[in-house]
């Protein structure tokens, strides 16, 4: 069994897609896959992808090689938009932000995150609007943020959940801890 064959990171373009992007390519690094970037447009246009590129290669650190990294622009609500991408793409794990616009959930969250972490079968990686990175692409991606919580919903198939989480936590602490 495998968790997946890539890692999906689902940017706005707004002030956080720099800490979205690097994230979702220190988790790619660490777990091995490579990192697609995903932006729900309004509309397409035909320069689209180069702009989204563009933006993230701005956004995100200097050590990112943005050009490297496969762009996907996409139209839809959000949510479906996510699900249905990160299955066509065989997400291990999708990254993305989280806003805050009212209500507890949506204030903690964002409606946008709520709503995907409700309706996406594949685990999501909610990275919040603070100056703490958990990962560092210097020479090598790795975590920095010490002990992982990962939410596993045993009501539900939650094999793919657990080997992320044991892989997660793998890259995190190499050695047993005995």
């Amino acid at each position: 069994m495998t968790t997946g064959s890539t890692v999906l990171c689902a940017v706005d373009l707004g002030p956080q897609t720099g800490r979205v992007v690097y994230h979702a390519a220190g988790i790619a690094g660490v777990l091995g896959l490579p990192c697609k970037i995903l932006h729900i447009a309004a509309a397409l246009s035909p320069h689209l992808e180069a702009q989204v590129a563009d933006a993230c290669a701005k956004a995100a650190p200097y050590e990112l090689p943005i050009d490297k990294l496969e762009i996907l622009v996409r139209t839809g609500v959000a949510v479906d938009v996510v699900g249905r991408e990160a299955a066509a793409n065989r997400a291990a794990l999708v990254v993305m932000g989280t806003g805050t616009h009212g209500g507890l959930v949506k204030l903690l969250l964002g409606s946008t995150s709520a709503a995907v972490l409700e309706h996406t079968q594949v685990p999501v990686l909610l990275v919040p609007p603070t100056h703490v990175n958990i990962v560092d692409l210097g020479d090598r991606a790795a975590l920095t943020c010490g002990p992982l919580l990962v939410a596993i919903d045993l009501a539900e198939e939650s094999d793919r959940q657990v080997e992320l989480a044991s892989r997660l936590a793998d890259a995190g602490h190499p050695k047993p801890l005995y």
